[in-house]
Formats: structure tokens, C-alpha cells, sequence
């Protein structure tokens, strides 16, 4: 019994020195593996992995080629240190640490890789460290599969015997592990102590296994998921004016020549944006969040320069470029980012870090009373709906004390109803805070609710960039005018002007539009018209009316858009009209109904080719 108790405790403390020697280094190089990608990648993932395929005497063999006395380290120690390591215990340490170390670095590279990069971006853009966010929000994240990990490694080391057996042998009392005692006793011919011992090893393997599996399968407990709270009350919070320097000039973001490339999408852009909000918007893959990723410092341009106001955020020529903690950016991703491991206050505290320490705690009482979030402040991630994550991730930007607020589509994800619940907190945002902002959306009603300039981009490229009711109005290409949604765009012919008034012709039918804008010998025009300004009438003899086009024509199809109804017409060229279900039944539209079609010059949007 004392032989058995005594192998128990040299495997499980042998077990855990191998652990403990193998961790910091199992850990860090899984991160390393996970997070970035250098060249010799692949043979350091080859050599790590290879003491899991090859035969573990074979490992035991190296190592004793390595370690002993006439061993390039061997002779080392013993000559620097004094003392050996083959036949002793700490070869045992060094061989089970050596075939542990495999299942620890694979189980932490799958533990950082399921740490989604977003929250450490995030992280990095409020204004933490590398450091502190390896700590702070990636090691507590990916802790249960560091735990499990860890464990597995601990059970492999219970069981070691091919590679101690080469380098350590049989030394009683010193080397004499459970894997190796059974070993020793059936070569005695002890069959009864040799199960006695496999005993004692396949539970205490049993039971790191189990701790193991259990680790990798929780799940945190499911906390339930309230209504959202935005009430009446939620919006009475009394608001602190932001000082009026907050709209100057020294808030304007500037692009001088920015170019980013990835594959054959190339971003290419020269801009200032000096607006209060300025809202992004284009199709998917225009490359909207590039560029707000970019002003993050999430990503490096390959040329030109990014300023706000005074400071150089990245300027590729001179190679200079701020981390994205020192640039002062709130960050709002579409999907929050929060944190999962804090609260909704731990959330705020993190964040809140950066700002100056004087009026913290008023800070963040105000932003939470603006956001109608200070019932939430106890409640974890995730115990909130949807529309209250969005709400306690722009609290958490806005308690950072950024220079610029960056908004990625962050009402992407939520219904009608919680985006009509959220715009009223963000337009007080706008308005008491005035902290600068870019807005990515895809929404037209977004941007006119909250932006006062708006910039047009596809395929990489800026493609205009004005007011908001400017660009809607007067889209200056064929391709702005479909990203913003304008219903109608036609070619015509142009036949000639009085002054700002310009005549076209588009299918044989003359039409009457804005030409001032329009250059010196414009032959080819595009014609835009959005649906919201053509007014229709039963009365084919288009009485008395100020619009100086009147189109007969008759409806063609009819499509149900909620609230509203999409008419489309054919009055010698294609049409589209938007009226409400009231207008569609006192004017009893139908497929093939009769119809006058009348727009004022200032809807008929001319755009020379």
C-alpha cells in the first residue's frame, strides 16, 4: 500500500511540474498560431504536432541524445548548473512535459481561434493595449478551452511511458511512476499489484478526461432575455451640453490618397469630412467598412495619408501610424461587440479607462441616462435583447471620450420597431454630445434621420459626397442615383434650355427638368425621378397645376411595400410613383387604369453622359 500510495503521488506531482513548466509556452505559442502568420509557420506546427505520431520511445531517444551527458544540453547543464537530468526525476518531467506539450498548444490554438477578433478590436479601439487586451478580454474568453486543454495535457502526463521509460528508466523511489511501476511489476511476474496500480492510473486519467469534456461542453447558464426599455421615461434623462468647440474645423477627417488593397478590391479615396454626422452609404462590398476600419486603425493603408483635424492618424510615406488605443475612436460594430465576460457596467468601466479620470462616474451617469440603459448596468450580455446591446455598446464608446464616433450599420441587425426605438436615443447623442460621427448604413431613412452629409461609395470608390438632401436630390452620376434608390432613371436627348430650365426627350415624350448644372454642349443626359415626386390624378385633362410636366399614361402593376404601394406606369416610358393604401383607393388604381402623371422640373433630375 505505501509502494502504491507513493507511485500515486510521484505520477500526479510529476503530472503537475510538467504542466506547470509547460504553460506559459503551451499558451503563448497557441496565440501565436492563432493570431498571426509568419513564414516557418507550418514546420513549427509540424514539429509540435510530431511527438503525437511518432513512436514515444522514438522521442525518448532524442531526448536522450539531447540531454545526456555527452548531450549538446546535457553537458550543458551539468557543466553550468551543476547537475544532470537523464536518470532522475526531472527527466521524467521533461519527458512527460515534452509529450504533453502537443495537446496543450492544439486545444489553445482552437481556444484563441473561437475568441472572435472583433472583441479584441474593439478592445484596441477603446483604448486598451495589446497587452491589456490579451488579458483583459482574449485569455477570459478563451479560458474554458485553456482550462480543458490544460487538463488533457495533465492526463497525458499521468500516463507516460514510452519516452520516460528511454530517458529516465526504473530508479525506485525516485523515478518510479504508475506507468512505469505496472510496467516494473509484470516483468516481476506481480500480475496482482500490476492491476492494482492500472487501477489507481485509469481513474485518475478517468477523472482528468471527465473534467476535460465537462470544461470544453459548459455553457454559461441562459439568463433571460428581457424587453426591450425603451419607454418615455428612459428618454427624460436631463442632458449636459457638449462644449460648442466639438463641431469645429479641427474635428474634420481627411483622406489625401488613401489606397487599401486585398486582392482585386482596390479602395482608392480622397475626401474631408467635416459634417456633424456624415453617413456612408453604397451596396455590400463598396467598401464602407473598410474605411471606417481604417480610420480605427484596424487596418494599414498602403498609401496616402488619414487625419483628424491636426493629428496624423496614418501617413504611409513616412511609415508613421498610431495604434488604434492612442487615435481616441469610439467604435460601434453591427453585431456591439460586447463583451461577454463583464456586465453591462464592467462593460462601461473598461472602456471608460480612457477618458480623464476627473468626472468619470458623472460621464458615465449622463450617457447612461441619455441611452436609457442605467436599469441595465447589472444585467450580463446576455440578458439583453437586441435593440439594449446596441444601446450599452454606443454607451461604451461614448464613455471612452472619443474625438470621433464610429458607427458600423449598428441598426443593421434590429427590426423596424427597435430601430425606430433606438433612432430618438441617437439623434440626442448628435445633438447634446456633438461628438463628430460616420455612419455606415444601407438604410435611406437612417441617414436622412440622422446624418447632414452623406458620401456615396462603390466598388472602393467615393463617388459623391455632399449634403444629404444634395445627394438624394441630385445624384451626379447614373450609378449614385441607383445606389440611392432613385426609382426612375432613363436616358434621354437633349433638345435645349431657358435659362435653368432644360427639355429632354426620352422615348418620344418631351420632359421638362433643372439644367443648370448641366455642361456646355450636353447631348446625352440620364433623367432621375423618385417615385415620392410624382403626384397622380384621374383627371385626363390634367387641369390647372404648377408642375410643368403632365404625362398621360396607365398603370401597370401595382406593388404592396407596407404602408405604401409601388405604382408602376407606362406613360411612353417606364414610371415609378409611390403613394400611400389611401391614395391607391380614393384614386381606385388598378392595372390598366387611365392615369396623369405630374412632376415638377425640380424632381426631374438631369445628369449629362
Amino acid at each position: 500500500m505505501h509502494d502504491l500510495l507513493h507511485a500515486t503521488l510521484l505520477t500526479l506531482g510529476i503530472a503537475a511540474l510538467s504542466l506547470l513548466s509547460i504553460l506559459p509556452g503551451g499558451v503563448a505559442l497557441g496565440w501565436l498560431l492563432a493570431r498571426r502568420h509568419w513564414r516557418g509557420k507550418a514546420l513549427v506546427e509540424t514539429l509540435v504536432a510530431l511527438p503525437m505520431v511518432v513512436p514515444p520511445v522514438a522521442t525518448g531517444l532524442v531526448l536522450l541524445k539531447l540531454f545526456g551527458r555527452r548531450g549538446p544540453l546535457g553537458a550543458f547543464f551539468e557543466r553550468t548548473l551543476g547537475f544532470e537530468i537523464v536518470f532522475t526525476w526531472k527527466a521524467v518531467v521533461l519527458a512527460t512535459a515534452v509529450m504533453s506539450l502537443p495537446l496543450l498548444v492544439r486545444a489553445a490554438r482552437v481556444a484563441f481561434e473561437e475568441v472572435p477578433v472583433r472583441f479584441e478590436q474593439v478592445a484596441r479601439t477603446l483604448g486598451a493595449s495589446p497587452w491589456r487586451t490579451f488579458f483583459s478580454v482574449t485569455l477570459p474568453l478563451a479560458r474554458r478551452g485553456l482550462l480543458a486543454g490544460a487538463t488533457l495535457a495533465f492526463a497525458r502526463a499521468l500516463g507516460e511511458f514510452g519516452a520516460t521509460i528511454m530517458v529516465a528508466g526504473y530508479i525506485p523511489g525516485e523515478t518510479n511512476t504508475l506507468a512505469l511501476d505496472i510496467y516494473h511489476q509484470v516483468q516481476l511476474g506481480h500480475d496482482g499489484a500490476a492491476l492494482g496500480l492500472l487501477g489507481v492510473s485509469v481513474a485518475l486519467a478517468f477523472g482528468a478526461l471527465t473534467l476535460s469534456e465537462w470544461l470544453l461542453r459548459r455553457r454559461p447558464p441562459a439568463a433571460a432575455v428581457a424587453a426591450d426599455t425603451d419607454t418615455p421615461d428612459c428618454l427624460a434623462a436631463t442632458a449636459t451640453p457638449a462644449s460648442p468647440d466639438a463641431d469645429g474645423p479641427q474635428t474634420a477627417l481627411v483622406f489625401e490618397g488613401l489606397r487599401w488593397q486585398a486582392g482585386t478590391f482596390l479602395l482608392e479615396t480622397d475626401a474631408t469630412f467635416a459634417g456633424r454626422v456624415t453617413g456612408l452609404f453604397g451596396t455590400s462590398g463598396s467598401g464602407k467598412t473598410t474605411l471606417v476600419e481604417l480610420v480605427a486603425g484596424l487596418r494599414r493603408p498602403l498609401a496616402g495619408r488619414i487625419c483628424l483635424g491636426t493629428q496624423c492618424f496614418a501617413d504611409a510615406a513616412t511609415g508613421h501610424r498610431l495604434p488604434p488605443e492612442a487615435r481616441q475612436i469610439g467604435f460601434v460594430p453591427q453585431d456591439g461587440a460586447l463583451f461577454p465576460h463583464l456586465s453591462v457596467e464592467g462593460n462601461l468601466r473598461f472602456a471608460e479607462r480612457r477618458a480623464p479620470s476627473e468626472g468619470r462616474a458623472a460621464r458615465r451617469a449622463h450617457i447612461c441616462g441619455l441611452l436609457g440603459i442605467a436599469p441595465l448596468l447589472g444585467r450580463t450580455v446576455e440578458a439583453l435583447s437586441g435593440g439594449e446591446r446596441q444601446r450599452v455598446a454606443l454607451a461604451r464608446a461614448l464613455v471612452s471620450a472619443p474625438r470621433l464616433l464610429l458607427l458600423d450599420e449598428p441598426l443593421a441587425a434590429l427590426d423596424a420597431a427597435r430601430k425606430a426605438a433606438i433612432l430618438p436615443h441617437l439623434r440626442r447623442v448628435r445633438d447634446e454630445l456633438r461628438i463628430p460621427m460616420i455612419l455606415v448604413s444601407h438604410s435611406r431613412d437612417e441617414v436622412l434621420a440622422l446624418c447632414d452629409s452623406l458620401a456615396v461609395m462603390e466598388s472602393g470608390r467615393l463617388l459623391q459626397h455632399g449634403p444629404v438632401a444634395e445627394v438624394f436630390r441630385r445624384p451626379a452620376s447614373d450609378a449614385v442615383a441607383r445606389i440611392v434608390g432613385v426609382e426612375t432613371v432613363l436616358p434621354g436627348r437633349f433638345l435645349g434650355g431657358d435659362g435653368a430650365l432644360a427639355a429632354v426627350e426620352v422615348g418620344g415624350v418631351r420632359l421638362f427638368g433643372m439644367g443648370d448644372q448641366l455642361p456646355a454642349g450636353t447631348e446625352s443626359v440620364l433623367v432621375s425621378i423618385r417615385a415620392e415626386d410624382v403626384i397622380l390624378t384621374r383627371d385626363l385633362a390634367a387641369s390647372q397645376s404648377s408642375a410643368r410636366n403632365r404625362w398621360p399614361g396607365r398603370v401597370v402593376s401595382l406593388v404592396d411595400e407596407g404602408a405604401l404601394v409601388r405604382i408602376e406606369l407606362d406613360c411612353g416610358f417606364p414610371l415609378v410613383a409611390r403613394l400611400t393604401r389611401q391614395g391607391v383607393d380614393e384614386l381606385a388604381l388598378a392595372p390598366g387604369r387611365e392615369i396623369v402623371a405630374l412632376v415638377k422640373a425640380p424632381g426631374v433630375h438631369l445628369i449629362a453622359r
